[in-house]
């Protein structure tokens, strides 16, 4: 990780260096130079550490009013502005010169409708969400709700002197009477430290010749992918979801069941561990193979990131104990809500994120041709080093072409002195000679 900045400490002593040989490189571009050497260093860091650690979690709730925002027509008037020239000054001859300006003129009336849409507001918990919903879905949701009634509608917006000319003034609202719970799932973006460095916890890679089920994506915010495998014909994936919508806000848990077939070996769950490299941040995972509706599971495997193992225990033999089908979740629920402590998240700061290879060489290239290219630019450019102004020193760049190409000396550049006039010039020995016979006289040159 200190890679970066320690490499970019290079540019910053090529640039001081610089500051000595070189007339061309004056400090306000060292300075410019350092500052972006520590600017690629702090970004590349910052880059490919979130890639590693970026994750998503997903958070449940449910659903607490339905709105139907109807149709309406807006009458409204925007400003329109003419051109006028004004006398703004005179030239050097005492002319009047002339500007334009844009200036209001009038409102000029129009008008607008505003479509029909529809919205499910939910709660998670800490926050309200809302959703965007069809007419059927808003239809649904009036039933289960056992509530469709007329409320007063926002009929204006921000434009100027607007009002409703036409369409329906009310919205209608369906609240929740009757407790029907509407699951909702929302994604959330934690840093996950486990999954930069999984071989902390011995999470391998898993053989291809070993099939596992992805992490549940969950792409669609009403109904989950939580319930996979064969559970997904013994268990309710509406009744796990409504499970997850009142446990999400209470308990900050993530329900995932996962059932295997008949004749599956127990390891399977390990490796099914080692995909999901123990889990999200809130994931409680359960995992297990045979059982049916009518009789208990075959093995069992809970894992996720808890205070308290004992909810994993006691979910285990659950399944060991009883048939699997939507008799069980209630169990569940209460297990969960009398043992379950999300995992505190700040235990697992010590753990030292390494950026990958990659990014080292990607630094390293990119860092060679930023800093060429503003060299080059520094040697280019009309900015010199004041250091230079009353010195003899060569260019360093026409010292290394000179040296590789010309093999010849360099040319030095010296102060350019004020040549005297010509009628006090004199031949160089007349000058010496009067020197030797008259040492005290003043010359003139």
């Amino acid at each position: 990780m200190w890679f970066f900045w320690v490499f970019a400490l290079v540019p910053v002593f090529l640039g001081v260096s610089c500051l000595f040989f070189d007339r061309k490189i004056a400090w306000q571009e060292v300075l410019g130079s350092t500052v972006t050497a520590f600017a690629m260093a702090g970004i590349f860091q910052f880059v490919s550490i979130a890639g590693l650690t970026s994750d998503n979690e997903t958070w449940s709730g449910y659903g607490t009013e339905a709105r139907d925002f109807t149709a309406w027509q807006e009458y409204y008037e925007y400003a329109v502005y003419r051109t006028e020239t004004y006398e703004c000054g005179t030239d050097s001859k005492g002319n009047p010169e002339y500007c334009t300006r844009q200036v209001f003129d009038h409102w000029e009336p129009t008008t607008r409708w505003h479509g029909e849409y529809w919205k499910l507001y939910a709660t998670l918990g800490s926050e309200n969400v809302d959703f965007g919903i069809d007419q059927q879905k808003f239809n649904y949701l009036c039933q289960k709700y056992n509530d469709r009634h007329a409320v007063a509608g926002d009929r204006t917006t921000g434009e100027h002197n607007s009002r409703m000319i036409a369409g329906d003034p009310n919205d209608y609202v369906a609240d929740n009477k009757t407790g029907w719970i509407e699951p909702v799932t929302v994604k959330k973006h934690f840093e996950n430290k486990i999954k930069a460095a999984p071989t902390v916890f011995s999470y391998s890679k898993v053989p291809t010749n070993i099939t596992v089920f992805h992490w549940p994506d969950n792409s669609n915010w009403n109904v989950s992918d939580r319930v996979m495998g064969t559970a997904n014909t013994m268990i309710s994936t509406l009744k796990w979801d409504q499970m997850n919508s009142i446990l999400g806000p209470m308990k900050k848990v993530n329900l995932i069941i996962i059932g295997y077939p008949e004749g599956v070996s127990q390891s399977r769950a390990k490796w099914q561990e080692a995909e999901f490299i123990g889990g999200k941040k809130n994931d409680l995972v359960i995992v297990y193979g045979g059982g049916s509706k009518t009789k208990p599971a075959d093995w069992c495997s809970v894992f996720g990131w808890t205070e308290k193992n004992s909810v994993k225990s006691g979910i285990r033999d659950m399944f060991m104990d009883n048939p699997i089908n939507d008799n069980i979740i209630p169990k569940i629920s209460d297990e969960v809500k009398s043992k379950y402590t999300i995992k505190d998240w700040h235990k697992f700061d010590y753990i030292t994120v390494q950026p990958p290879t990659w990014s080292y060489w990607a630094y390293l290239i990119t860092m060679l041709l930023v800093q060429g290219g503003l060299y080059y630019w520094f040697n280019v450019n009309e900015l010199d080093n004041e250091y230079f102004d009353n010195t003899n020193k060569p260019h360093i760049f026409d010292s290394i072409y000179y040296f590789f190409f010309k093999k010849k000396e360099v040319p030095v550049s010296t102060p350019v002195q004020d040549e005297q006039p010509y009628y006090y010039r004199q031949p160089a020995d007349r000058v010496a000679q009067s020197k030797r016979r008259y040492p005290h006289r003043r010359q003139r040159y």
